[in-house]
């Protein structure tokens, strides 16, 4: 078997990134271990004999591409980040209007105990690693910050989606390219993983009568991955049958399934 990952990976270590809103934060309750689709893609590489080094920068704090270049200029080492994204998301939870969903009570101890290589910088890391891996979800909370609606405010979801979708979504999408074209500029070695979106809404009703605009949306964030050699789109609209129960982000069968993916693309 590792013969056959080695011909991606050209050596036993892999350096991994996965960045921008929280597809990787795995605070629903049902995910007892707090284990995200990063960890599950590390634990299986490493029974196949290949040393992996990643870093989960999915978080509540790190929700636009803007907030995430600054995060990767400021080249945090791994102990700093996992500190300040800590502080934020503790914040965050003892604040009903930004963060009202249940979770697990034991979620930050857990999540943020993964403290291996405490002292390596992230983004130097990153910038000399051989053939480092990018996940990359593209940019969901981007789209919801042009429209200026509340990311669960039902009322104005519908709407908001269906009348002003195109032009706040061009604009996304440009967020998108901007920032792949600066993660290739830091290492044109990278090989970067673009999740696609999908309703990610608590009302599954809602998210049902929003699914073709974003299936939609998935054809152009694949044509954009297309264009390069080294970006590649990955589709999880199935994973609107695995939104937490009175939460919109992915529980741990939806962390399961993005796991699936991924190991799949890398020929796993």
């Amino acid at each position: 078997m590792y013969e056959k990952v080695k011909k991606i990976y050209y050596d036993r270590e892999l350096y991994i990134i996965g960045a921008l809103d929280c597809f990787g934060v795995p605070h629903t309750p049902d995910n007892v271990e707090s284990k995200s689709y990063i960890d599950m893609v590390s634990e299986e590489l490493t029974l196949n004999g290949i040393y992996v080094n990643y870093v989960n920068m999915h978080s509540i704090g790190c929700n636009k591409t803007w907030s995430l270049k600054k995060i990767i200029d400021s080249d945090y080492q791994k102990q700093e980040y996992y500190n300040l994204n800590y502080l934020q998301s503790k914040k965050a939870v003892n604040t009903k209007n930004v963060f009202p969903f249940p979770m697990s009570p034991n979620f930050l101890e857990r999540y943020y105990s993964n403290t291996d290589n405490p002292n390596l910088k992230v983004t130097s890391h990153y910038t000399d690693a051989i053939n480092p891996i990018f996940f990359y979800s593209c940019g969901q909370m981007n789209m919801h910050h042009y429209m200026k609606m509340g990311t669960h405010d039902i009322s104005k979801v519908i709407p908001q989606m269906l009348f002003h979708f195109n032009q706040n979504f061009k604009k996304t999408i440009c967020d998108v390219k901007e920032m792949i074209d600066y993660l290739i500029s830091l290492n044109p070695t990278v090989k970067i993983y673009v999740f696609g979106v999908y309703p990610m809404f608590q009302s599954y009703a809602i998210r049902k009568i929003l699914l073709p605009i974003y299936r939609y949306a998935n054809i152009e964030v694949k044509k954009l991955c297309d264009s390069y050699s080294n970006v590649f789109f990955v589709d999880v609209i199935d994973n609107i049958n695995f939104v937490a129960k009175d939460d919109c982000h992915p529980n741990y069968l939806g962390q399961c399934n993005m796991k699936k993916k991924v190991l799949k693309m890398l020929n796993y």
